[in-house]
């Protein structure tokens, strides 16, 4: 069971909020909104793996220990099929009394279209409209919301975008969500803390630290130690005013890797884990283990984003 925080401490309208973003008033007293768990996607991933392989001999271990706990929701599509997408879940999350969170990946949903936007307003204004549908379609729910937004293109998915572009389109997308009364916004800086943590705190102050209830760290990575301490340490020191939560995915970062596509040897790491206190660094499953990074590694012959049951079971530590 996750703890429920109490008090203020989530909330930037508490503190006194430094730099050019409003303060991130109106927020709900606690980091879930008052709900005591995160909703169990039942239309994830390793589920509808589950409910279509009834005769497999791995389906318990699978539901028991990966479909039946919490991890976010990835959001990739399109600005007009978001209704249809998350309509569902974000019901099923409020009848359910829990709390939905989600990966919001705009760069795939805006980038990796079949008819990406490579004139540079056109980008800023696509990801702006992404976004604030998607806080439309929350409404006055409660929400933890992972931006991914701006980060460098994959291949295939549009142009690269630059420095100053990368931080408006960030801005953009997290001043939209902003606007939805009881979303609780993390930003997705894993690219930038894992070479350089300094320019992770940099990019976040740009973008709006009012704006942020904290950083999110090692999305879809395998790394148990992260740059939080660092990123936190930096962020203390040049806006002391601001009650930054650091969260990590802890979806496969049980054990130490020596690869980052698929490597053997690693394991599922630590479920829901959360606390009250921003010196101490949030825990939460944001990517689904079982989704493969792409063919390579111990499923060479699968495609990104694919589930594939044996890198599930791969990650389940053996029974002594």
């Amino acid at each position: 069971m996750l703890a429920v925080l109490t008090g203020c401490v989530l909330l930037a309208g508490c503190q006194e909020v430094s730099g050019d973003s409003p303060p991130n008033s109106g927020r709900p007293p606690t980091l879930f909104g008052g709900k005591g768990d995160m909703y169990v996607d039942p239309a994830g991933p390793a589920a509808r793996w589950v409910a279509a392989h009834p005769e497999s001999p791995d389906r318990d271990t699978i539901a028991k220990s990966i479909a039946s706990r919490p991890a976010a929701r990835l959001v990739t599509a399109p600005r007009a099929q978001l209704r249809g997408d998350l309509v569902s879940y974000l019901d099923g999350a409020t009848a359910a009394n829990e709390q939905p969170f989600l990966l919001a990946d705009a760069d795939s949903a805006v980038r990796c279209s079949p008819s990406p936007h490579d004139d540079r307003q056109t980008r800023l204004s696509t990801y702006r409209e992404w976004f604030t549908e998607l806080g439309t379609l929350i409404g006055t729910r409660s929400a933890l919301v992972v931006v991914k937004a701006g980060r460098s293109a994959r291949p295939g998915c549009g142009a690269r975008i630059g420095e100053t572009e990368r931080i408006e389109i960030a801005k953009a997308s997290v001043e939209q969500l902003h606007r939805s009364p009881h979303v609780l916004v993390f930003l997705d800086v894993t690219d930038l803390a894992g070479t350089s943590p300094p320019a992770a705190a940099t990019f976040a102050t740009s973008v709006g630290l009012g704006n942020l209830t904290g950083l999110a760290l090692d999305v879809g990575g395998y790394q148990p130690e992260t740059s939080a301490k660092e990123i936190r340490m930096i962020l203390n020191r040049t806006a002391p005013h601001n009650r930054i939560f650091i969260l990590t995915d802890s979806s496969r970062n049980g054990a130490q890797t020596d690869t980052t596509c698929n490597p053997p040897g690693a394991q599922l790491g630590t479920g829901e884990s959360v606390g009250d206190d921003p010196a101490n660094t949030q825990q939460l499953w944001l990517t689904t283990p079982g989704i493969s990074d792409g063919p390579c590694g111990l499923a060479p012959d699968s495609t990104r984003g694919e589930f594939v049951p044996r890198l599930a079971l791969a990650l389940i530590p053996r029974e002594k």
